[in-house]
């Protein structure tokens, strides 16, 4: 029997308990749950790559442009976003 059930997952359910104490054992578990979330979004990319490449190879579908065009959406504005952090953490330092 399979049971499917839809799950509503927010930012903040995934960095749920990752912050800084100072605390060593606290701020260890903060930085396995990074870890965690490092791992999740590398593997979500990949599964979209491997989407985005399936839509290649059946371009005549009706939705296939229209997905790789969100997928290479989503990429392009995760890329703008790290950019934006990266450059505030230069100025930060």
């Amino acid at each position: 029997m399979i049971i499917k059930q839809a799950l509503y997952i927010e930012a903040e359910d995934l960095t749920r308990g990752i912050n800084f104490t100072g605390a060593k054992i606290y701020d260890e578990r903060s930085c396995e749950r990074i870890k965690d979330l490092s791992m999740m979004l590398s593997d979500i990319i990949w599964n979209l790559e491997k989407v985005r490449n399936d839509t290649l190879e059946k371009a005549e579908y009706e939705m296939a442009k229209a997905m790789r065009e969100e997928i290479d959406r989503l990429l392009i504005n995760t890329k703008e976003y790290i950019y934006e952090v990266e450059k505030q953490n230069e100025n930060q330092n």
